[in-house]
């Protein structure tokens, strides 16, 4: 089945006593883990911000998808 299905989530909130937004790269690579263990996949189609983070440039937060580390992203759509 998921040879016919693209996965597509987000990240960029932060819940707490306060919401929170982030866009930085460690948070970026611990809200993609955290994607794929409660979807229970191996990657991720597409990965989106939610909301811009104003305190981090969307350069550097797009950046961690040109990582080749970034394990959540499937390789045959890359960001």
């Amino acid at each position: 089945m998921w040879d016919k299905v693209q996965l597509a989530t987000k990240f960029g909130f932060v819940t707490g006593e306060s919401l929170l937004i982030r866009g930085d790269p460690e948070w970026v690579r611990t809200a993609c883990e955290g994607s794929l263990k409660r979807l229970d996949v191996e990657y991720i189609d597409l990965y989106y911000q939610h909301c811009i983070d104003a305190k981090v440039p969307i350069e550097v937060t797009v950046s961690i998808s040109l990582q080749p580390n970034l394990e959540c992203l499937h390789d045959k759509h890359p960001c």
